[in-house]
Order: C-alpha cells, then structure tokens, then sequence
C-alpha cells in the first residue's frame, strides 16, 4: 500500500511538472535554439581548434570526438546537481516535510521531471552528434560504472552543499562553489589534463570524476572511447 501510494506520489509531481513546463512554449522554443546553437559551435570549436596532444592515446582518432564524448559524459554526470539543496532548502520544504506523504516518493516526485528532461536533451544531444558529426560510442559495463561513480560524487557534493548552508544560512558553498568553477576548465572535459599548464596539473586531480581522462585510466578509454590498438 505505501510502494502503491509513493508511486502515485511521484506520478502527481511528474504530471504537474510536465504540464507547467510545456505551458511555456516561449521558454521551450528558446531551449531548443539554445541546445541547436550549443551543437553547431562546440562542433565548429572542435574542428578548428588544434592542440599539440596525443589524443588517440585516449582511443579516440581526433579532438572533434574526443571533445563531443566528454560533453555527454559531462551532461550525464551532472543530472543529479542541485537536487538535494534545491530541495530542502525550498520554500515549501517545511509544508512538505510536515506532509503525511512520503519525504523520499515527495523528493523523487520533484526531481524526476527535471532529470527525464535533461535525460531526453543529452539523448537528443548524442543522437545530433551521431548523425552530423560521425561520433562512434562504445558502450559497456565499464562507462556505466564510470558514469554512476561521478554521478555519485556530485550527489555527495550536491548533500553537503545543503548541510552547508543550512549551517551557516549562506547562498553558496565554497566547495562547490571552487568545483564548479574549475570543473570544465582542468577536469579533461575540453582539453588532456596532461596538457596543462604544471600548475595547474595537481588542480585536475581532485575532480575524480569521468570527464577527467586520467581518471581509471584504461577503463575510461576502453568504456567510453574506441577500443585502444594493441600491438600484433
């Protein structure tokens, strides 16, 4: 009866989600120019860009496609931001925490929306580079680790960005704050992080996430990118 009652639960906030979002046509309109615009450029910055950088060392043949499979790596890897502090420290937090529904079917009802869109856009993402920019993606169980063990660490990070300000009734977190504001700069996101600068090389080591290349090494490359040759 509980499981019957949270399920409905989740599907009321899906439901009142979803009908509010699409009442904004402008806001929806203006997302899709956003995300085809943020397509064309990161494929034109990837082909004009050249670094002296031995990219296939990370199984893929060029930057164009080592740049587009970090950016939905990257993608997948933040969904779960902001879900908890957004969360509690939401205006309507204490209504909802004295609610005789379930906090955990209220907390997933709230945030399903949000990360079934985002789920979609990076799908839509993935599909686009596939189809105009001959993206290859080996996926297996290795990327699927990889991909939940970020998800994780910026989970954990997103919990205590809320014990945070709770405690001290700040805005921000410096933490997440510092993390958020290197994360795609020194992370391998855009570039090896080998191939930084020397002071900033024991910056990307503490953004232990997949968009890091260095980060599980091998299973990275052979989860995510082309099988790696190996010598006849």
């Amino acid at each position: 009866m509980a499981t019957g009652q949270g399920i409905r639960t989740v599907k009321a906030f899906v439901f009142i989600q979803k009908e509010a979002f699409f009442s904004r046509r402008f806001d929806l309109l203006l997302q899709f120019i956003g995300l085809s615009l943020n397509i064309i450029f990161i494929g034109i910055f990837a082909k004009l860009i050249t670094i002296n950088a031995n990219i296939t060392q990370y199984g893929t043949p060029n930057y164009l496609d080592y740049l587009l499979i970090g950016s939905i790596i990257h993608n997948l890897v933040f969904l779960p931001r902001g879900s908890i502090s957004s969360f509690v420290l939401g205006r309507v937090f204490p209504v909802l925490y004295n609610s005789p529904t379930s906090l955990t079917s209220i907390f997933i009802g709230i945030n399903a929306w949000r990360i079934l869109w985002n789920l979609g856009l990076t799908f839509i993402v993935t599909l686009a580079y596939i189809l105009f920019f001959g993206l290859k993606i080996h996926f297996n169980l290795g990327v699927l680790v990889v991909i939940l063990s970020g998800i994780l660490l910026i989970f954990a990070l997103d919990m205590f960005s809320a014990g945070f300000r709770i405690a001290t009734k700040a805005t921000q977190d410096p933490l997440n704050w510092f993390f958020n504001i290197t994360a795609q700069l020194v992370s391998g996101l855009y570039f090896p992080p080998e191939e930084l600068p020397k002071w900033l090389q024991p910056l990307s080591k503490i953004h232990l996430k997949p968009t890091s290349f260095k980060w599980a090494d091998s299973p990275w490359a052979a989860a995510t990118r082309y099988p790696k040759s190996s010598p006849a």
